[in-house]
């Protein structure tokens, strides 16, 4: 069944997050001011997330694509976030629909809608500016009391294992986090 995103809100939020990296997991951290930590275990990548990529498990394996378009069966396409949010509101409606983008290796790659499993949840990558590589996110960490955002980002937890925290975000928070995740 697809998960219905109807706004683009959800998708800009995660261009403001900070990605940071603690003990091998990966976070998107939302609502927090910028902070430079003073723990050697908790790293920056990224102030901003303005490079993110969306990827779909394949029926039948464990590869990945991320798209870039969808044709629908009746002619109509999608680029960017919009394929992304057609895809999850109605893939399952539009199974003859053609989604184009890159592999895992990087390769281009098309496939039928129908051949994308959306039981499973998305697999959300970001750009570590420094290093130039992209980083699988493990979990969100939104601060309480961002109303503006619960809302979406409540629905973005389909998508990701989803943590509120209380007060400022810190050593013991990432901790208690991967605690949960494992």
């Amino acid at each position: 069944m697809g998960i219905g995103f109807t706004t683009r809100v959800w998708f800009e939020k995660m261009r403001d997050c900070v990605l940071l990296r603690c003990k091998g997991y990966v976070f998107l951290a939302y609502g927090f001011t910028v902070f430079k930590s003073k723990y050697e275990e908790i790293d920056v990548l990224t102030s901003k997330c303005q490079d993110i990529k969306y990827g779909f498990t394949l029926y039948g394996s464990d590869s990945h694509m991320f798209p870039s378009e969808v044709v629908t069966d009746y002619g109509k396409v999608y680029s960017g976030d919009e394929a992304i949010r057609f895809i999850l509101d109605k893939g399952i409606t539009y199974p003859r629909s053609e989604v184009h983008g890159i592999s895992e290796e990087n390769l281009s790659i098309s496939v039928w809608l129908r051949d994308i499993d959306l039981s499973i949840p998305l697999v959300i990558c970001c750009k570590d500016r420094v290093n130039e590589s992209w980083e699988k996110v493990d979990a969100l960490l939104i601060a309480n009391g961002y109303n503006e955002s619960n809302a979406d980002m409540y629905k973005f937890n389909e998508q990701l294992p989803l943590f509120v925290v209380e007060g400022n975000l810190n050593r013991d928070c990432l901790v208690d986090a991967i605690s949960l995740l494992n």
